[in-house]
């Protein structure tokens, strides 16, 4: 194991206080298009590929969330972020949660979407999904792969675009690299941890993910400061199906962060 953080790619974009938005398993910063540049109207977004992801170096490994959590540590250092709202999708929710359990004081609000406290299967649709992915990258590849999340994902005609996109994306993907921060994911759990996060908490869920809502509503239920919204229309890849209500949310929610009074998302 390598204790020395990878020097993450990261854009950056806007003025005002700083948002990190860090993005899921086989995804890099482009997915966050369509929220970063609303946010960046009033806050300095930065938006990294997490370590083997975009164009970021992949390092040595390993791939757990919380050694990506110290490659966002190192970048906050660098970048001379004191404190930042923070915002995790999928597998980035996990790495969002380490960053708060590790430097707390650092992390102002956190935001996390369509993502849970554990990762480790327990019930057979968990078990698919991950063998699902497991076989087809293994077997078939990232370009496979991501023909066939894209079209899970975003399964209406009007989102061809949003398909092709995910193919493209997932085709530059490293298959050793996804395997293994796969198999790190499902060894991950914060659930005995959630009382530690004492800043205001966001959770995002979707009707049609493959995290169930009521699930989702738990976790914002389990820690001291949670919050609840859900998109009812919306699937696994909210930033780019809903990016500009998600936006919405997450200015609201800092805004009422940053105030200290009620927030709303």
């Amino acid at each position: 194991m390598s204790d020395a953080p990878v020097a993450l790619h990261c854009p950056e974009a806007g003025n005002g206080p700083s948002v990190l938005l860090i993005h899921g398993l086989g995804a890099s910063h482009q997915d966050w298009r369509d929220v970063a540049p609303r946010l960046a109207k009033s806050y300095q977004v930065f938006t990294p590929d997490l370590r083997g992801y975009g164009n970021s170096p992949r390092g040595p490994g390993p791939y757990r969330p919380d050694i990506m959590a110290q490659d966002v540590l190192a970048l906050m250092e660098s970048q001379d972020i004191r404190q930042a709202h923070v915002v995790g999708h999928s597998m980035g929710g996990a790495v969002a949660v380490e960053l708060a359990l590790c430097v707390p004081e650092r992390v102002r609000s956190l935001t996390i979407a369509n993502s849970v406290p554990a990762f480790r299967p327990t019930r057979l649709r968990e078990w698919f999904e991950i063998g699902l992915r497991l076989a087809t990258m293994s077997v078939l590849g990232p370009r496979r792969l991501g023909q066939i999340m894209g079209r899970r994902m975003f399964p209406k005609p009007e989102q061809a675009e949003l398909r092709r996109f995910i193919e493209a994306r997932a085709a530059a993907n490293q298959r050793w690299v996804y395997l293994s921060s796969l198999l790190a994911l499902t060894q991950w759990s914060a659930v005995e941890r959630l009382h530690e996060l004492v800043m205001p908490v966001a959770i995002l869920a979707s009707g049609n993910d493959y995290f169930p809502v009521e699930d989702m509503r738990r976790y914002a239920e389990s820690v001291p400061d949670g919050h609840f919204y859900c998109f009812p229309d919306a699937r696994h890849g909210v930033p780019l199906e809903a990016g500009a209500e998600m936006a919405r949310c997450l200015q609201s929610f800092f805004e009422g962060s940053d105030q200290g009074g009620p927030r709303h998302v």
